[in-house]
């Protein structure tokens, strides 16, 4: 089989498998975090994620021409997760797994499958940007590996691109670069320009600026420990894993005794190096410690570390493409394992119900607004507008919560000519404080379900 026949057969898998995960129960883990990309996608995007100045809005601004939420919601889905799973096979790819990188990357990917919390998955897969920055910054890598004018420009566009969406990738990117071992630099000055440039985009930014605060040197070492304890306790299956580490030190004991495959020894330590690298700069920041050391922060390192282990277990098996069968087989188990056969019709039941409480209300009482908690808010926005997309009036409604400044001035100039109803959750004590900051008049007109009405504006209808 030729590369490209492999790399076509590949990419086709791995759409697939995106596919299946994607019209799955993966979905059930929504929230308002999740469910922003969507909205900045359909209501309005901004080269950023609302009220921030990272994690750039590249897979919403691909999906803008789907309008409806839920069919949004499946292609931004599809987009990251394909990207997601592309990514274990790029890293080993790059760290030259030679002709076991297919393997390695398959393999790898069914151990995050198995072994980390659907949680973490639905991070990993969803809803942070860390796979499809280094899955674009890997691919910009290897394009460099042979240098042309033409592919030097693709090049630099994709690193630029892996930048706008998580301008910390190039933590994970300069390890692998140099623990690679070959003349680093060229990726290295396109990785510096890209971050430059990423930079100043983020600097035009009107969001508030992330921190990027160093801690104290004393604090490291408790900031590298606590990232391990909360990783640990993101495991779903911490015997897997255990077993997972045995078979990888077996591999490479098998691999060394018979030499032929040694050198895939040498790509395991380099991933487990640019593994540590990351984690060792990543729980030195002040932001992931104000953030009580979420383990997402550290995903990067968690499949650096599963690629590394799969490229020893692999290299046990003498002929690569039975290695790679067998590891599409683990992978696609662990995918039936975990979520189960697709059905888009059970995923959007399951949407309704955990999405949709606030939805008949709303309906019924015709607001345009939604006040209140921003965790509560933002689901009953995309709910509410799935139900509403269509309709014979283009009805839409809108979210006044945290990061909604961007879209608050569409239903305030509304707001200027006709009277509109803002609904807000009785129990709901941060809605006050919201109508308290807006520049229209504003009066309570009664109360439906579990909703207070409000009129808002100067109109009389």
């Amino acid at each position: 089989m030729t590369s490209a026949r492999s790399t076509v057969g590949l990419s086709i898998a791995i759409g697939a498998l995106a596919a299946w995960l994607d019209c799955g129960r993966l979905h059930y883990l929504q929230d308002a975090d999740s469910l922003l990309p969507v909205l900045v996608s359909t209501q309005h995007w901004t080269p950023f994620f609302w009220g921030q100045d990272r994690f750039g809005m590249l897979v919403p601004l691909i999906a803008t021409p789907f309008h409806h939420p839920f069919v949004n919601l499946l292609v931004q889905g599809w987009l990251t997760i394909a990207a997601a799973l592309a990514a274990p096979f790029l890293i080993a790819r790059y760290l030259g797994a030679d002709r076991y990188w297919i393997a390695a990357g398959a393999l790898a990917n069914a151990c995050l499958l198995l072994i980390l919390s659907t949680k973490l998955q639905f991070e990993w897969l969803v809803a942070q940007p860390y796979a499809l920055s280094m899955t674009l910054a890997i691919a910009s890598l290897l394009l460099l590996d042979r240098w042309t004018a033409r592919r030097s420009v693709v090049a630099f566009a994709l690193m630029l691109l892996a930048l706008w969406v998580n301008l910390g990738a190039a933590v994970a990117i300069v390890p692998l670069v140099l623990v690679r071992m070959r003349p680093a630099t060229r990726p290295l000055l396109v990785t510096a320009v890209a971050v430059a440039a990423g930079a100043l985009l983020r600097h035009a930014s009107a969001a508030p600026p992330t921190t990027t605060r160093v801690l104290p040197l004393g604090e490291w070492p408790s900031g590298w420990l606590e990232l391990l304890h909360t990783v640990s306790r993101s495991l779903a299956h911490p015997l897997a894993l255990i077993i997972v580490a045995l078979l990888a030190v077996c591999g490479a004991v098998v691999v060394l005794m018979d030499g032929r495959r040694s050198a895939l020894v040498g790509v395991a330590a380099k991933g487990f190096i640019a593994a540590v690298a990351y984690w060792l700069v990543v729980g030195a920041l002040d932001h992931v410690r104000l953030n009580e050391y979420y383990p997402r922060y550290v995903l990067p390192s968690v499949v650096l570390f599963a690629v590394s282990m799969a490229c020893l277990i692999v290299a046990a098996a003498r002929r690569p493409t039975v290695a790679a069968r067998g590891a599409f087989v683990a992978v696609a188990l662990a995918a039936v394992v975990t979520y189960g056969a697709p059905s888009l019709t059970r995923l959007s039941r399951t949407l309704d119900r955990t999405l949709g409480a606030l939805t008949p209300d709303l309906l019924a009482t015709g607001a345009t607004v939604i006040a209140g908690d921003y965790w509560t808010v933002w689901p009953a926005v995309f709910h509410t507008n799935e139900v509403l997309y269509g309709n014979a009036t283009h009805a839409e409604i809108f979210g006044l919560s945290y990061r909604s400044e961007v879209t608050d001035p569409t239903w305030l100039r509304r707001a200027e000519t006709k009277r509109i109803v803002l609904a807000a959750p009785q129990s709901d004590k941060r809605a006050p404080v919201l109508l308290d900051r807006l520049s229209v008049p504003v009066r309570p007109v009664g109360d439906h379900g579990a909703l207070r009405l409000y009129a808002i504006g100067r109109g009389r209808e």
